[in-house]
């Protein structure tokens, strides 16, 4: 049978606020038996939530000082980091190569604009024989 508590006990419990054990309620509505309702005196009515429910959303992380580190997930993982290390250096390359080919593709681009320009410019009009006393 599962256990209820109410939502300032769920708070408190827990470590959250009230409103984040509010909205959490609002959240699942009445699904699959997850809350109960109780009519008080006053007329109003006192929410309680399943702790079941609580321990699945708010389970706790063990500690940093509980964690065992898997010694060949490391020499892995170490490994993994200098072959992506080596990788970024070779990109490096690839990406210096390219920005100097671009360079040079610019530089002879503007020499080929230069001399389309050149070819464009219009010949100075000759001048007549009677006109150049003049």
């Amino acid at each position: 049978m599962d256990k209820y508590i109410s939502i300032s006990e769920a708070g408190t419990t827990y470590n959250k606020s009230e409103s984040t054990i509010r909205s959490l309620v609002r959240k699942i509505g009445n699904k699959k038996g997850l809350l109960k309702k109780e009519k008080l005196p006053n007329g109003s009515n006192k929410i309680f939530i399943s702790v079941t429910y609580l321990d699945s959303i708010f389970k706790e992380k063990p500690p940093i000082d509980h964690i065992v580190i898997d010694t060949s997930t490391t020499n892995t993982q170490n490994e993994l980091i200098e072959v992506l290390k080596s990788q970024i250096l070779e990109k490096d390359k690839q990406i210096n190569e390219l920005l100097e080919r671009n360079r040079e593709s610019n530089i002879l681009l503007s020499q080929l604009q230069n001399k389309v320009l050149l070819i464009d410019e219009k010949p100075t009009k000759k001048r007549r024989w009677w006109h150049l006393g003049s």
